[in-house]
């Protein structure tokens, strides 16, 4: 993995479903899981990673803390919520939405 790696279908997949996530520290999982949303660990640092987990495992109100972060900071990613900001610009100033 890269650092400036722009994003992974399976962070926004789990991060979407309320899933505890350990990632490493590319982009948009620094942006995404910060302020306890998820755990960064180092780029090849198998240690770390397998260290967050167990903790994650073993830690049930960190992990449904971060579940519940995850959850309701996703809502405003889903796809329905992404189609109305396009509607929204899309049917801005001299513009028009289409019609149903």
């Amino acid at each position: 993995m890269n650092e400036a790696q722009m994003t992974s279908g399976t962070l926004a997949y789990s991060f979407g479903l309320g899933k505890a996530v350990v990632s490493t520290p590319y982009w948009h999982a620094r942006e995404l899981l910060a302020d306890g949303r998820g755990i960064l660990v180092p780029f090849g640092d198998a240690k770390s990673v397998g260290a967050e987990i167990a903790g994650l495992l073993t830690d049930d109100v960190r992990r449904r803390a971060m579940c519940k972060q995850a959850y309701s900071s996703s809502r405003s990613m889903t796809w329905e919520r992404t189609a109305e900001r396009y509607l929204a610009v899309l049917s801005g100033p001299g513009l028009h939405a289409p019609s149903r």
